[in-house]
């Protein structure tokens, strides 16, 4: 059915699918603001102490993994709503 029939497939999944995304970049800003608040610290008191493997606490590879589904789903509906057109901004702005 999505071979055949995607835009369907959209229609009848669309919150569904953006809620999915929704809660991805919700995953993305938390994940990404723990990584903000380590340079606004480290800018602030001008020091760093050498950890082992402190990046996997602060950049794991789910991140990777959400950004990845997050393009995947925003450039496969880009396509389909081109090939519609439909309005595109938003998905324009998301894959950027």
């Amino acid at each position: 059915m999505i071979l055949r029939k995607p835009y369907a497939f959209l229609i009848k999944y669309f919150k569904i699918i953006h809620i999915v995304m929704f809660v991805f970049f919700t995953y993305l800003v938390f994940a990404l603001r723990k990584i903000y608040v380590f340079f606004a610290d480290y800018v602030k008191s001008g020091n760093f102490t050498y950890i082992e493997k402190m990046n996997l606490d602060y950049v794991s590879p789910l991140m990777f993994i959400v950004t990845i589904l997050i393009l995947a789903m925003s450039i496969s509906i880009y396509f389909l709503m081109r090939k519609k057109d439909k309005p595109l901004l938003f998905y324009r702005l998301t894959i950027i």
